[in-house]
């Protein structure tokens, strides 16, 4: 006859099904709701840091956008004060620039003049070095055509600077991936 396996006590012990304590149910939900907590507040705190990196980003791009606005307008008007300038100077030709019509040129021209200066000094603070480089570019050739003396060179540094003003927008469209 063969033997009944009997399980030994300890074994029997060990699998036995024994009632939970009264303490474990509150331990281990009390644990899960503390576990869950510390996960929420981790998770909350990256999602506000990355949506504060995104509305910075969004604040530098917009200025950046409104700078480089501000700049194509304002050397546009610099180009035009500046063929109005030069047309009332040729007016009257040999006279003093002392005429009341190239006086108030002159001074338009010179009020755009430091106006796209300053905005020029603006957008270099808030840009990359690639399109500073480009508003250095129209700052040079703005600075040019304030003092060309001459018709020939007025019509060279205008068209120069034109052409620095398209590479700027170029770049600026670059940076921003807009083809």
């Amino acid at each position: 006859m063969t033997p009944i396996l009997s399980l030994s006590p300890l074994l029997q012990a060990a699998v036995a099904v024994m009632p939970a304590p009264w303490w474990g149910v509150p331990i281990i939900a009390g644990s899960f709701l503390v576990i869950g907590a510390v996960l929420g507040y981790v998770s909350n705190s990256l999602q506000d840091t990355k949506k504060a990196k995104r509305e910075q980003l969004r604040r530098w791009d917009q200025n950046v956008l409104d700078h480089t606005s501000r700049v194509i307008l304002l050397t546009i008007q610099f180009i035009q004060d500046s063929g109005d300038h030069r047309r009332a100077v040729e007016i009257k030709p040999g006279e003093p620039l002392s005429s009341p019509i190239s006086e108030t040129t002159l001074s338009k021209l010179l009020a755009t003049y430091e106006s796209l200066s300053s905005e020029l000094v603006s957008m270099r603070l808030v840009t990359t070095a690639e399109v500073r480089a480009q508003v250095n570019e129209v700052r040079d050739n703005s600075f040019l055509l304030l003092m060309a003396t001459n018709v020939e060179q007025m019509h060279e540094d205008s068209t120069r600077l034109t052409k620095s003003l398209d590479a700027l927008e170029s770049t600026v469209r670059k940076h921003f991936g807009i083809s």
